[in-house]
């Protein structure tokens, strides 16, 4: 489906995700959109220690690869625009280019009712805390303390903070392998997909009065800026979950580890139901080949993945740029061994081996959009879904997209 209305964009210059906004809207089928830059910073020196203590280095290494990664169709772009976003400018553009809704990607600024006005369905705004029991500032952080959940709340805005009518909510469940830092960054990166799919939502209900729930103020808080020793006490309750203790390591694969047993994965259609090697016929000599030769590679990382001392599959770290970029893929061939955590934790060690030891910044991850096991095991690790190649997997005589997932290390 086509989207022909005409959506505004309200932005500062320095954010980070502009493109990731502009490649949701271009994956939905937007075609007229216009970024509305207000001249203020959003990452103004003021806030600097802010940012660095919710994501560390994250946003500046992410506006970096996402400039240079994240491909749109150019042509959903119409217009660049740069007005203070509470000027009477900013109405007259929203009426001489006919835009029907505003998303907010980051004002500066505490909209006014006019301005809020100012289009036909509204302005939306996604909000980093469960409405209406979060408002204000630092609700992920008074989340943890108050061991609540977490999530986003996308709602059209009002003249009050974070008080507008909600249009729909994403709740996290994080588990013990995410710290405070990715929790922050995983909200940060799903922002402008929850945005992009609230902005769906209002254009197919055409801004229909009362569509979408008021908040019930009797159940609302408003937070403020958490103190430093109320920050403190948040993060020591993070530290505080158990991590389930799984005896996994990955060791360097040899030759003589290619056994008959290893070779039985590659003809397991269950083990191989994602794979691109399920049309091989995979032997004895054409594996031990196969090591030979990732061996023989400076920029092949082989590992055998062990479970109480027993080697019961694979896992390649592939260097792409070196000292940057770098690919990894897992195969788990004892299927009595599938979820239990295993990936999970082999995922985390491949990714903590390709930043100590070969010094990658950035990793990637491919898989069939069908395996839905390897996206929570991607997700768990703290990747983020980048983009996708149509229809560039023949699987069992079908069809199938591969979804491409980055991670920062």
């Amino acid at each position: 489906m086509a989207y022909e209305s005409n959506i505004g964009i309200l932005a500062t210059e320095d954010n980070p995700f502009i493109s990731k906004y502009l490649f949701h809207l271009y994956l939905k089928n937007f075609e007229k959109v216009y970024i509305i830059y207000d001249n203020t910073p959003l990452y103004s020196s003021k806030n600097e220690n802010i940012f660095f203590s919710r994501y560390g280095k994250f946003t500046s290494e992410v506006k970096s690869f996402i400039d240079k990664h994240y491909n749109y169709n150019k042509s959903i772009l119409n217009k660049n625009i740069f007005c203070n976003h509470n000027s009477e400018k900013i109405i007259n553009v929203c009426k001489k280019n006919k835009i029907a809704c505003l998303l907010n990607a980051g004002t500066p600024r505490k909209l006014s009712k006019e301005i809020i006005s100012a289009t036909k369905l509204g302005i939306i705004n996604v909000h980093p805390g469960l409405l209406p029991k979060y408002r204000g500032a630092n609700c992920v952080e008074w989340a943890i303390l108050n061991k609540d959940k977490i999530g986003l709340t996308a709602h059209l805005m009002n003249e009050f903070y974070d008080s507008g009518p909600i249009i729909l909510t994403k709740t996290y469940n994080f588990d013990h392998e995410h710290d405070y830092k990715s929790i922050r960054q995983r909200i940060l990166v799903d922002t402008s997909e929850v945005g992009v799919t609230a902005l769906e939502k209002v254009l197919i209900n055409n801004g229909k009065k009362n569509f979408f729930p008021l908040q019930k103020e009797n159940e609302a808080n408003f937070w403020h800026p958490m103190s430093q020793n109320q920050f403190i006490k948040m993060k020591k309750i993070l530290f505080k979950k158990k991590s389930k203790t799984i005896n996994v390591c990955l060791k360097k694969l040899n030759i003589k580890d290619v056994s008959e047993r290893y070779v039985s994965w590659f003809k397991n259609k269950k083990v191989m139901k994602y794979s691109l090697n399920q049309f091989q016929t995979i032997t004895m000599e054409s594996e031990k080949n196969y090591v030979r030769a990732k061996k023989q590679n400076d920029s092949s990382h082989l590992f055998g993945i062990y479970f109480k001392s027993k080697h019961i599959g694979n896992a390649l770290i592939e260097v792409i740029k070196p000292n940057y970029s770098a690919s990894v893929s897992y195969l788990i061939g004892e299927t009595n061994l599938w979820n239990k955590g295993i990936g999970t934790k082999c995922l985390e060690l491949a990714c903590k081996f390709a930043k100590k030891k070969i010094k990658i910044k950035v990793i990637f991850a491919g898989i069939a959009e069908s395996n839905l096991n390897s996206k929570k095991i991607l997700l768990k690790n703290n990747f983020f879904f980048h983009d996708f190649s149509k229809n560039y997997l023949a699987l069992n005589k079908k069809k199938e997209n591969v979804l491409h997932y980055v991670k920062f290390l």
